[in-house]
Order: structure tokens, then sequence, then C-alpha cells
């Protein structure tokens, strides 16, 4: 995958993994759209990457189209990034169904959206990549 010249979109790239990402990337001469809940620390790792920073929780799934709207006006996605994510660490059986919803919400169903959004997208474009980010 060719990264010099490609504009990627990055989910929960305010801190952890998403940042370094987000580092790499520039550093590797892609343009990089960043997403993550609304925070200093989002803001702060566009400024020091050159990157444009979307503030969008992934948990409101009715936002995700807009979302996308808003960061192909700025430039066609070429490479999507799924890294956000929420754990439910503890035990099981004391997690709520809010959290557990969330979970679900931020983990499956947001990636699962956003490549539902992007892939006709590069499709018709002729070409694109998925990259979908997990733990154990």
């Amino acid at each position: 995958m060719r990264l010099s010249g490609s504009r990627v979109l990055l989910t929960g790239a305010s801190r952890g993994i998403g940042a370094e990402l987000a580092v790499a990337f520039a550093a590797k001469g892609a343009s990089v759209a960043l997403v993550a809940r609304d925070s200093p620390a989002l803001h702060a790792v566009a400024s020091s990457v050159g990157a444009v920073a979307y503030a969008c929780d992934l948990s409101a799934l009715s936002s995700l189209e807009a979302l996308v709207t808003r960061i192909e006006a700025d430039g066609p996605v070429d490479i999507l990034v799924n890294n956000a994510g929420v754990s439910g660490v503890g035990w099981y059986l004391d997690r709520t169904i809010a959290e557990i919803e969330q979970v679900m919400t931020v983990n499956l169903l947001a990636p699962m959206h956003l490549c539902r959004l992007l892939l006709p997208l590069m499709l018709e474009r002729g070409k694109g990549h998925v990259v979908n980010l997990s733990s154990m």
C-alpha cells in the first residue's frame, strides 16, 4: 500500500496506537484525517503531525454519515484505518448492558458502518484500502 500522497482516515487517533499511527502515516507522506471524540489530545496530535482533526463520538452511529461527508469534502479517503476501540476490562458479569453496548458499538458497529459508507466511494474511484485493528 502506497502511503505517500494517500489520504488516510484514522479513528481512535487521540492517543495510544492511533496517535503513533498518525505520526507514522504523516512521516510517510500521507495526508491524515484524524477521528476521535473531541479533546485537547485529538487537536494536539493533529497539530503535531499537520493533520486535520474531525471530532466525532463513534458510539453515535447516526453521526457517521455526516462525518464521512465532512471528511470527503476535504478530499477523497484512500485508506480507512479502523483503530478506535473501547474495552470493558474487568469481570464480565459486572458489566452493565450500557457498557456492553458501547463496546459493541465502537468496536464492531462503527467500523462496519464506516466501511459501508466508504467502500462504495473507493470502488467508484477504483482504489482504496481498509485496515481493521483489534486487540485481545
